[in-house]
């Protein structure tokens, strides 16, 4: 199976779009091609991990994506409570996940944040949002499994326990 964590704010629409107004608005056609591309390519499911998710239930997100005419499987939403982070969100999220029969081959996240050099992180430029080239990079991680074999060593990496005190 393979995943996209996918955020919405300079990814899907972009400043550019936006002029710089409160995002939560309609996506840009162009960062919408560019996703459907990634999805056509790779077979891929989603998982939201966008801010979004927390200005309604999983419903309102689910029939945001839908209207925008994204149809590929949603398999869920990251945590709305606990860790701060979105990459320890993402991390908790696939530590959780266990569909029956299946297991995750790859993922790629796409986000305008930086996710601390993880190797399946395209990030995106907030003031264009997705491009081609974000695509051909997220497709290339979504078809490679050795590339998240490295993004899985960076993620027991990161969590790992604390050092304890000298």
């Amino acid at each position: 199976m393979k995943i996209i964590f996918l955020d919405f704010d300079g990814v899907l629409n972009n400043l550019t779009r936006t002029r710089y107004r409160l995002l939560r608005t309609e996506p840009d056609a162009q960062n919408l091609a560019a996703l459907r591309r990634i999805l056509c390519e790779t077979g891929a499911s989603i998982v939201v991990s966008s801010s979004w998710r927390k200005w309604g239930d999983d419903g309102f997100v689910y029939q945001t994506l839908r209207d925008w005419g994204v149809m590929a499987p949603i398999l869920g939403i990251t945590s709305r409570t606990g860790v701060c982070d979105r990459i320890q969100r993402i991390y908790a999220w696939l530590d959780q996940f266990q569909p029956e029969g299946e297991k995750v081959d790859s993922y790629v996240i796409l986000d305008d944040m930086g996710m601390n050099g993880c190797g399946c992180h395209v990030k995106t430029d907030p003031v264009v949002g997705l491009t081609e080239q974000d695509a051909d990079r997220a497709i290339q991680i979504l078809n490679d499994s050795r590339i998240v074999s490295d993004g899985e060593q960076q993620r027991g990496n990161q969590t790992q326990t604390k050092p304890q005190a000298a």
